[in-house]
């Protein structure tokens, strides 16, 4: 997947000269195409990113809303009625009250299988 030759130099250390080869090229491909796992989400999010000049623009946007559609609040489905997202539902309150309403801020909560990776209490 990499190659390496290396240059003798005449009064410097030899230097290594890496190559990625067209199997290497596929591979790297194939793994930004591949949805992040959620622990490193934000550190691999941005090596797609960086990596993204070899994807063509129409991978990439697929790859950001695919990203916005998990993370942003508005786009994720509510919980109690699966067939409407945050955003309808936020929109239908709004018709409904008449009133304008804004999330300001939100906390995510989930439910720890066993009391060893409990969050620590505050």
């Amino acid at each position: 997947m990499i190659t390496y030759q290396v240059q003798l130099q005449e009064s410097l250390l030899a230097k290594k000269i890496y190559v990625i080869t067209a199997q290497g090229l596929e591979a790297l491909h194939q793994s930004l195409l591949a949805a992040p796992e959620l622990p490193e989400l934000h550190k691999n999010f941005l090596i797609h990113l960086a990596w993204a000049e070899i994807l063509s623009a129409e991978q990439i946007l697929d790859h950001l809303e695919k990203y916005r559609n998990r993370h942003v609040l508005l786009r994720k489905a509510y919980l109690r009625d699966e067939t409407i997202t945050v955003a309808q539902l936020l929109s239908q309150a709004i018709s409904h009250i008449g009133e304008n309403i804004a999330i300001r801020r939100f906390v995510r909560w989930g439910i720890c299988p066993d009391a060893e990776s409990a969050p620590p209490s505050i």
